[in-house]
């Protein structure tokens, strides 16, 4: 019977995927703060230079920075939204390729103890990180049954 996880399929281990994913947005998310920043005061000074240089507020100058730092904003919210939704994708997937493993082994070894039986074989899926370990893994509990029995 398989085990049932919580969050369907993907999320094996949620504690660590969902930090994965908090600290992937944290990021994203004061990165493009900076950046929105720092653009919003490039424009101010750009106002305050079109300003000093005596230009009236209804100079064309002032609405094009205006519909500049419209269209900059616009175009900010959707990349990061985007990028939001690629990170916590791209965390999800690779968090399983690594936590999978982990999970497997732990049941594996579970598996040993609750029945006792000495013909187990570890496995991982494809593509998973981790790859050499069922085979290490493998020989080690071969090499201590050979020796028990030997």
């Amino acid at each position: 019977m398989k085990n049932r996880r919580k969050f369907g399929g993907y999320f094996i281990y949620p504690p660590l995927q969902f930090a994965l994913i908090l600290v992937n947005v944290v990021i994203i998310s004061l990165s493009t703060g900076i950046i929105y920043f720092k653009i919003i005061d490039s424009f101010k000074d750009l106002q305050r230079i079109g300003t000093e240089a005596g230009l009236a507020d209804s100079h064309p100058y002032f609405s094009f920075l205006e519909s500049t730092i419209n269209l900059v904003s616009i175009n900010i919210a959707w990349t990061f939204t985007l990028s939001i939704f690629l990170t916590i994708a791209a965390s999800i997937y690779l968090s399983h390729k690594i936590v999978g493993p982990v999970y497997r082994l732990k049941h594996f070894f579970i598996n040993i103890v609750e029945t006792k039986e000495k013909n187990h074989v570890l496995s991982f899926r494809a593509g998973d990180y981790y790859s050499d370990l069922p085979a290490i893994i493998n020989s080690a509990l071969d090499k201590i049954k050979n020796e028990k029995e030997g």
